[in-house]
């Protein structure tokens, strides 16, 4: 939904919307997903599948979404018991390219894994088939998870099983929060969306 679809829907024109959102006033009225928690369901999911020693790929890209993803991770290892180091945990951007290269740290760093959580899609799906490249087998020698049900995850050799962030539901609820504040009604300061794990063949 474009700002022209949510002036339109609003009926006030796309003036209004900028003083509005611009108000440092309303600097407090956002949606968000909770990542963190996001993130958790993939450590719960690889642990069910019987994997712990579980590998986590951080964005460098989205700093703050990053961190907390991170933070989900550390706390469900934390909480079942597993391996968890600075040497489990890896670093690059979030485009596809890096996908290639993420893989090459991972295996040469001797660290011992059967499983990826990645940050995002892109990454995953080139690091699906450099995985494969080299010889190792999805799902069975590693499984790995990405984030966002992007459309990186559905044209895998092995779909992706990834997190669902609801762009759609955010999109409808950041217009609600919108067309709330222009009219001046109360509406819900701050809205948190779970994402959801989407399972499919890549775990």
């Amino acid at each position: 939904m474009t700002i022209y679809d949510i002036t339109e829907k609003a009926r006030v024109s796309p003036a209004t919307v900028s003083r509005v959102l611009n108000n440092k006033n309303n600097a407090n009225f956002k949606t968000r997903k909770d990542v963190e928690y996001g993130i958790s369901t993939c450590v719960d999911h690889l642990k069910n599948k019987g994997h712990g020693d579980i590998v986590f790929v951080k964005d460098t890209v989205s700093v703050f979404a990053s961190e907390r993803k991170l933070e989900g991770y550390k706390k469900r290892m934390e909480y079942y018991g597993l391996p968890i180091s600075d040497n489990n945990i890896f670093e690059c951007a979030s485009f596809v390219e890096d996908g290639y290269e993420i893989i090459d740290k991972i295996t040469q760093s001797g660290v011992k894994f059967s499983a990826i959580i990645f940050c995002n899609d892109a990454v995953a799906f080139r690091a699906a088939k450099k995985l494969i490249e080299i010889g190792r087998k999805i799902p069975d020698d590693v499984a790995i998870t990405g984030f966002n049900n992007s459309i990186f995850s559905k044209y895998m050799t092995q779909t992706l099983t990834t997190l669902d962030n609801k762009f759609k539901m955010m999109s409808i609820f950041a217009t609600q929060l919108l067309i709330g504040l222009i009219e001046g009604r109360n509406v819900n300061s701050d809205l948190l969306i779970k994402p959801n794990l989407i399972i499919r063949q890549s775990t």
